[in-house]
């Protein structure tokens, strides 16, 4: 059985130390088989796509100074030295990517506080403050923000305001009830 979610599949023995590297607290079950080399960088590739490479690369360099071995081959332990070395530029840009979300979100946030609209940062960082001992060690790509539905105009107005831009969204078939898409101006990433 493999696993596939915006990445190539994973092993049953990679998705297991996926599961564990991934773990956001510190004691986790270590799995008992080892990955043939060429499954870390297939590791590393979902754990990008499932937001937890911060975390992965932690527990990774952790592993790399105990006594436990992750992959097997004659040079597992460079194999692994070098992995994570080459991690610290991708993880520099996600710590930023997360202060830029969380900042928009304090901002929309502080706006909706202020017009006394209820609505509740959910998901991304949310989980990353409440499930992580260190916040940077779940990356997100966007910032959800659950709002009842009588506060959507309002909502929708206030984004306008701060200058965000309402993307088209082919499942809303004009109910209240659905997912808005909102981007940061000139920059469709955000």
């Amino acid at each position: 059985m493999t696993t596939k979610a915006g990445h190539s599949p994973l092993s049953p023995d990679a998705s297991a130390w996926l599961a564990a590297l991934s773990a956001p607290r510190t004691h986790f079950a270590v799995p008992s088989r080892r990955m043939v080399a060429a499954e870390l960088a297939v590791l590393i590739e979902a754990a990008l796509a499932h937001g937890t490479l911060p975390i992965v690369a932690r527990n990774l360099r952790r592993f790399a100074a105990g006594d436990h071995v992750i992959v097997d081959g004659a040079n597992a332990q460079q194999l692994i030295d070098t992995t994570v070395k080459e991690l610290d530029q991708r993880l520099l840009v996600l710590a930023g990517q997360n202060l830029l979300l969380v900042h928009h979100a304090s901002r929309i946030m502080s706006e909706f506080k202020r017009a006394a609209l209820p609505a509740q940062v959910i998901k991304g960082p949310v989980f990353a403050r409440r499930l992580y001992e260190h916040p940077n060690d779940r990356n997100f790509t966007d910032v959800d923000i659950l709002i009842d539905p009588v506060a959507v105009a309002a909502s929708c107005a206030i984004l306008e305001r701060l200058g965000y831009v309402q993307a088209q969204s082919p499942n809303r078939g004009g109910s209240l009830h659905g997912e808005y898409k909102w981007l940061a101006p000139d920059n469709d990433g955000f």
